[in-house]
């Protein structure tokens, strides 16, 4: 599978991120705050 290395790559990114999220959810920057509101 070529792109195999992406499921483990980004998964522990992906569930720190979660985690970080669940803890404290002002801390990370969720994704509505990565778009400016207009």
């Amino acid at each position: 599978e070529e792109h195999g290395w992406a499921h483990w790559a980004f998964a522990p990114l992906r569930l720190a991120h979660a985690l970080l999220a669940a803890l404290c959810p002002s801390c990370g920057l969720p994704d509505e705050a990565a778009v400016p509101p207009p």
